[in-house]
């Protein structure tokens, strides 16, 4: 997708003007997503070394901390991802004419 300077305004308009409404659509698929958390495997398979997967594993039975922190750092980063597809959605619905055949 390419966006002119004036695109990406209105999409950043569009996401600081998002309603409660908006937001609590935004909460339940991110919740939705959430649910999976690919994280732990994905930890697992970037750029693993012969103690990747007990150091992983460490983590996540032994480290209160980290479980806490990569939740909420996973759960933020989703939301935000989540969030910019709202707007482009409502973007391509407010801007984007498509030409019927």
């Amino acid at each position: 997708m390419n966006l002119t300077l004036r695109d990406v305004k209105k999409i950043k308009d569009i996401i600081s003007g998002l309603d409660e409404k908006d937001k609590e659509c935004i909460y339940k698929e991110t919740d939705r997503l959430i649910k999976s958390n690919p994280l732990p495997d994905y930890i697992r398979t970037f750029k693993p070394d012969e103690f990747t997967n007990d150091a992983v594993t460490f983590l996540e039975n032994y480290d209160v901390d980290y479980q806490d922190d990569s939740a909420t750092r996973f759960w933020d980063e989703i939301y935000k991802r989540i969030t910019v597809e709202y707007a482009l959605d409502v973007f391509r619905r407010r801007y984007t004419y498509n030409e019927v055949a």
